[in-house]
């Protein structure tokens, strides 16, 4: 593969770093705003108090845009942190998946598709520390 498709693929992790930090910024606002969106039943989500989980949505989205802006970048430490937070996010999803199969469908594929560009084209942010 070409270095400049290896470096679209690892830009496009990043963007999708950011899409996925948009995501949750719309649930945190959604969950501020309209706290019955999330409501499933009595036995359903685990969500007592819809203002924290919405300011820790946004709180994690801000992280998430921070961190997709390092993979832009090409910082090693955002693609080490990337890993992690795609792990995660993925392993939330499945939290979801019950009430929200589709979504939790889309997040996962989004989140395995960030997985594999920041692993498989790892040597793209080694490149970008032997330059400067």
């Amino acid at each position: 593969m070409s270095a400049a498709r290896r470096a679209g693929v690892v830009t496009f992790a990043g963007v999708l770093f950011l899409v996925a930090a948009t995501f949750n910024a719309v649930d945190g606002l959604v969950a501020l705003a309209e706290p019955g969106h999330f409501f499933v039943d009595e036995e359903g989500l685990v969500i007592d108090n819809y203002n924290a989980f919405g300011v820790v949505l946004l709180v994690v989205a801000g992280f998430q845009f921070l961190v997709g802006g390092g993979i832009l970048a090409l910082q090693r430490w955002a693609q080490v942190v990337g890993i992690i937070v795609a792990i995660l996010g993925a392993i939330a999803a499945f939290g979801h998946f019950t009430h929200y199969p589709a979504w939790s469908v889309i997040l996962l594929v989004l989140y395995a598709v960030i997985l594999y560009a920041l692993t498989v084209y790892s040597d793209e942010f080694g490149r970008a520390a032997r330059r400067t």
